[in-house]
């Protein structure tokens, strides 16, 4: 079976059409989503306060925001309320990083200090309690839909298409050229040749996805304001979202492969394929919205959880990876079966 699996890759370098299909997608399809995500230079904050907030204190903290009003613009919202001695922070309409909003938070409870206590009259003592009382009321909702959440998808949909091209060549492609005949005809088992020629597209979809890691790291390190969406990429961090990816790319390689030798041709087996691949998207899909907080139990989509979890800032809790692990394998074996007997029956139609 190892020497099976070494001509499998080495078809794969001396034919390299699957293998630059693979790898090509990768460095065309991250800088595209790159422009995509582009939103431009992120809109300024600004102050709105309350209704029922009026006198000498709120017209002081107007002043001492350094906000342009919400009237004059739709960005980033800090709803202000001036209570009797304290000043209440609203950011539910709050849509930039954390660290922005504590940074203008300071920048407001430092002003208030400074500028009030001029203001109105009252001394530094009594100003440095007024600048302290300028707190937090409640904090912007977490958002769901940045590169945490689009990475996975992006991810998957590269395994997949990784795993599809070198498995319509080993597969329907050797079919067509009679290669297929001929290892048929050998003594190899049929489990054998479908373990080398999965494990082939198992590596070409890895490879796929490292290519794509490796270009959305540069990316990353070209827009700052895009690494700030995702947590620090780490060794660790990088590993383990490599690790989840590769063990969503097993029964993925499988199907691929199944798909590939139930097809009668090379365009059969593409509309199969193309079912295969949006099915992973779809199923990475299912698991984003709940990354971090509940289990969704299926194969890939388990993976595309977790891995949402690991590269979210907010430091979602990454669900265990033996689970993860265990599903993922046993869909693949299961394909895998299915394989060995359509492999088996080519066999006996020979």
């Amino acid at each position: 079976m190892l020497g099976l699996f070494r001509k499998e890759l080495r078809d794969l370098v001396r034919q390299p059409r699957a293998l630059l299909a693979a790898l090509l997608y990768p460095l065309l399809v991250v800088p595209l989503l790159g422009a995509a995500l582009d939103r431009g230079a992120p809109a300024p904050p600004c102050l709105r306060l309350s209704s029922d907030a009026t006198g000498p204190l709120a017209r002081a903290v107007t002043a001492s925001s350094e906000l342009p009003s919400c009237r004059a613009t739709a960005g980033n919202r800090l709803s202000v309320a001036v209570a009797r001695d304290a000043v209440l922070v609203d950011a539910r309409d709050w849509r930039g990083p954390d660290r922005d909003l504590q940074a203008l938070v300071a920048r407001l409870r430092g002003r208030v200090a400074s500028v009030i206590a001029e203001r109105m009259g009252i001394d530094s003592a009594a100003a440095a309690t007024l600048a302290d009382s300028v707190r937090i009321v409640s904090k912007p909702a977490p958002a769901r839909h940045g590169l945490a959440m689009v990475v996975p998808l992006l991810a998957l949909f590269l395994a997949a298409l990784g795993a599809v091209y070198p498995a319509l060549e080993s597969g329907v492609g050797e079919r067509e050229t009679g290669t297929l005949l001929g290892l048929l005809q050998s003594p190899l088992s049929d489990a054998a040749v479908v373990a080398a020629k999965a494990a082939a597209a198992w590596v070409c979809a890895c490879l796929a996805v490292a290519v794509a890691t490796a270009a959305a790291v540069a990316w990353l390190m070209l827009d700052p304001r895009s690494a700030a969406e995702l947590a620090p990429l780490t060794a660790g961090t990088v590993t383990r979202a490599l690790a989840l990816v590769a063990i969503a790319a097993m029964p993925l390689a499988v199907g691929a492969l199944l798909a590939s030798l139930w097809s009668r041709s090379i365009r059969e087996a593409q509309q199969y394929v193309m079912i295969l691949v949006a099915a992973a998207v779809l199923l990475a899909g299912s698991a984003i919205g709940v990354a971090g907080r509940a289990a969704v139990h299926l194969p890939v989509a388990d993976a595309a959880g977790a891995l949402a979890a690991v590269l979210s800032p907010e430091r979602a809790p990454v669900p265990p990876l033996a689970p993860i692990l265990l599903l993922n394998g046993a869909l693949a074996l299961a394909l895998g079966g299915l394989t060995v007997r359509r492999t088996r029956r080519l066999r006996q139609a020979l």
